[in-house]
């Protein structure tokens, strides 16, 4: 499958990188099911004391479209 994305999402996803550095790994989900456009959504892995979980961050949404 391929996914177009463009320059803004990429320097966002790299802006959310920096702030996590001690994170090696990253999701990111493309949605494409609405016919209309797409959302990208990044989750990282956190760990607060002692305690894991997913932080999830809109790259982008409907709002772009």
């Amino acid at each position: 499958m391929k996914i177009y994305i463009k320059k803004n999402e990429i320097e966002k996803i790299l802006e959310l990188m920096n702030k996590f550095p001690q994170e090696s790994n990253y999701q990111l989900d493309y949605i494409n099911s609405s016919g209309l456009g797409y959302t990208i959504d990044m989750i990282v892995p956190v760990s607060i004391k002692g305690h894991t979980g997913d932080f999830k961050v809109s790259i982008t949404d409907s709002s772009n479209w």
